[in-house]
């Protein structure tokens, strides 16, 4: 194999211990890399609170805002709107993507960490929303939502990289908000599909995305000043969240449980929303946790 066609994490393998590896090899080690940020995803998804929702008979998981979980991305596309209008009043945005050369994928965010505020400063946008997304293979890459700013040349000469730029309209801002750190920007969907082997490329990406923003401690993105969007903070969201169970519908039997960390953090259990299903691998752990909450007379709130 070429050194022009090598995987990056090959070139830094070649580079740091003078070994050549075919693409079986690395596809092993990116394979095993993967599983481990992974568990990590999930391990950060259990430091929650999750409560059980009992109703003739089914079971409903909820849990508590949580980066990367559905509830955070829902609280998050409840944001969307302002921005939509904000870029798009006066049709001039642009969508901007920022690549650059690497051959180390943690690297490469560091690098895009660096780079950005500076390239954003020479741009001179008059309003932007930025956003932080991996490749396929790890790597980080930069989609800019802007308005108004330097011309397009100008854009390709101060970035040290690939720069592609198009105009974009209002529904299509909206659609990748949305899809990127709105409803639909969760990790839930993505680790459901790892554990049950059916894993896409969108799916990988989201999961590299996540874990280096975790690990390196970088919000997954960024705005102007004068755009009303702030990212929310992980905190206890308890009595909303039990106001909202309660009220959602059930009737007078519904009853709901808080899990206790002994089952949260067993193996077995899945610290995604939504119900569960006899099937789960988790649905005898759950059921049995129910039961001998009701034995003790333990919940959140019912009768």
């Amino acid at each position: 194999m070429s050194k022009k066609n090598r995987h990056p994490l090959a070139e830094v393998a070649a580079q740091r211990y003078d070994f050549v590896c075919d693409d079986k090899i690395m596809n092993i080690i990116i394979t095993e890399f993967l599983k481990k940020a992974i568990v990590h995803l999930k391990n950060h998804l259990r430091k929650n609170k999750f409560f059980i929702k009992v109703n003739q008979g089914s079971m409903t998981r909820f849990a508590g805002s949580k980066r990367g979980n559905k509830v955070y991305a829902y609280l998050m596309d409840c944001r969307i709107n302002p921005i939509v209008k904000a870029l798009t009043k006066d049709g001039t945005a642009r969508f901007i993507t920022l690549t650059h050369q690497y051959t180390d994928a943690k690297d490469s965010w560091v690098y895009m960490r660096k780079a950005l505020p500076k390239f954003i400063r020479k741009a001179k946008f008059e309003s932007y929303i930025y956003v932080y997304e991996a490749h396929a293979k790890g790597g980080c890459h930069v989609h800019i939502i802007a308005t108004k700013g330097i011309s397009h040349d100008r854009i390709r000469e101060i970035w040290d990289g690939h720069v592609k730029v198009k105009k974009i309209s209002s529904p299509e801002v909206g659609a990748y908000l949305s899809k990127e750190i709105g409803k639909q920007g969760h990790i839930e969907t993505a680790l459901k599909h790892a554990e049950e082997g059916t894993l896409t490329d969108a799916d990988i990406k989201k999961i590299w995305r996540f874990y280096y923003l975790l690990t390196l401690r970088m919000r997954g993105w960024g705005t102007s000043r004068d755009l009303p969007l702030a990212e929310p903070d992980d905190e206890d969201p308890t009595p909303d969240l039990i106001n909202n169970m309660n009220n959602s519908s059930g009737g007078d039997e519904a009853k709901i449980y808080e899990l206790p960390s002994n089952i949260v953090w067993d193996p077995r259990f899945r610290p995604y929303c939504g119900k569960v299903d006899p099937g789960d691998p988790d649905y005898t752990l759950i059921l049995d946790c129910i039961r001998i909450l009701n034995e003790l007379s333990i919940f959140t709130f019912g009768n």
